[in-house]
Formats: structure tokens, sequence, C-alpha cells
């Protein structure tokens, strides 16, 4: 029986073995992956800092566009403004030449 006992504690000791073998197999198959994996999460991260840095870009190009677009509609508004004076004057100067041409074409 005593026999027995060590062949018993060579098999368990070779199933062991065989276990922590698949087990180091395993766990390498996993780290490729996994190191796949982060290499993909830092480009992602570094993709989305340059998408948020062109998002800040375009947020101020936006507002200075506004703050253009702003400042052109006050210089319609202060250009239509001058030309309707500037028509006004120059419907007041036709009606003088008007009547000078009149009165002097009367006499």
């Amino acid at each position: 029986m005593e026999n027995q006992k060590p062949r018993g504690f060579e098999k368990i000791m070779e199933f062991i073995l065989e276990q922590q073998a698949k087990f180091a197999v395993d766990i390498q198959q996993l780290r490729e992956p996994q190191a796949r994996l982060e290499a993909a999460q830092e480009r992602l991260q570094a993709s989305q800092e340059r998408l948020e840095a062109a998002q800040e870009r375009t947020e101020a190009m936006v507002r200075n566009l506004v703050d253009v677009c702003m400042s052109l509609a006050n210089h319609a508004e202060r250009l239509d403004q001058a030309l309707s004076e500037t028509a006004d004057k120059l419907n007041g100067l036709i009606d003088v030449v008007d009547k000078l041409a009149r009165r002097d074409g009367g006499e």
C-alpha cells in the first residue's frame, strides 16, 4: 500500500503541473489581447483629445463668426441709414436744380 501513495502523489503532482502549464498558456494568451486593447485605448484617448481640441477651436471660430456677422449687420444698418439720408439730400438738390432750371428757363 505504501507504493500506491507515492504513485497517487505523483499523479496528483503531474496533474497540478499540467494545470499550471495550461494556466500559464491561458494567461499568456490573455496578455496579448489585453496589450492590444491597451494600445487601442491609448489611441482612442489621443483621438478624443484631438477631437476636444478641434471642438474648442470650432467653438471659438463660431463665436468670432457671430461677432463678425453682428458687426456687419451694424455696418449694414448704418450704411442703409446713410444711403437713405443721401437719397433725401439728392432729392432735395434735384428739386432745387429743377426749380432753378424752370425759373431760368421761364425768363
